[in-house]
């Protein structure tokens, strides 16, 4: 995952030192925005710029880490783990593994 954190860091700060950028996006006067979950920089972007009202939004598969994000409910008495080895069908003590460590 370090690769994917210097890569959206470097995407980042290309972004921000686009000349002009943040101006004409402050002339815009966006009542909103969305951004990927994936990579923050948006959500910077937007208070740089001033806009208040914005989403997050998520391509990928949802994993735990984003329910935490989102505040989304999770049922890992009976659903497994992304990175679990447990099937669909959970034995007691699986149930009980999943629900602890997540």
């Amino acid at each position: 995952m370090n690769w994917i954190n210097q890569a959206t860091s470097l995407q980042c700060s290309a972004t921000l030192r686009t000349p002009g950028l943040l101006d004409r996006m402050r002339a815009e006067k966006f009542d909103a925005a969305f951004s990927e979950a994936i990579d923050m920089c948006g959500f910077g972007i937007f208070h740089l710029v001033g806009i208040k009202s914005y989403a997050l939004m998520m391509s990928a598969s949802t994993t735990e880490g984003s329910f935490d994000i989102t505040g989304a409910p999770t049922a890992p008495s009976y659903v497994p783990g992304t990175m679990a080895d447990f099937g669909e069908r959970m034995t007691f003590l699986q149930r009980v593994t999943n629900t602890i460590t997540l």
